[in-house]
């Protein structure tokens, strides 16, 4: 028998004070008690309405389909450099991104 016991999560063989440790299935490890903490870069799903309302509002500001998801996906300043369809996802992020349209519709940015 191999010294160390196999890890519930990547099955490889882990040394354990120079013992072997059988790891029982049903035990609980304190990492499965924690909470997932979500990555700094998650996006909240976004409306569909609201998406696609942006979509056709940036396609009516930019001209056409393809330059209005380039810039829906590029960091933009006046968002705080977050991209427009990260803001999506809540309806004040939404208002954001229609009010930097309009100020680009309008020759602002």
């Amino acid at each position: 028998m191999k010294k160390g016991a196999r890890s519930r999560r990547s099955g490889k063989i882990v040394a354990v004070n120079d013992e072997v440790r059988p790891v029982r299935k049903s035990s609980v490890l304190a990492a499965d008690l924690l909470p997932r903490r979500k990555s700094a870069t998650a996006v909240p799903k976004a409306n569909p309405e609201e998406l696609t309302t942006a979509v056709r509002r940036a396609t009516e500001v930019f001209g056409d389909e393809d330059a209005a998801f380039r810039w829906l996906g590029t960091p933009v300043a006046a968002l705080d450099y977050a991209t427009p369809i990260s803001c999506l996802g809540t309806h004040q992020g939404a208002t954001r991104v229609n009010d930097v349209l309009t100020q680009i519709e309008h020759g602002v940015w």
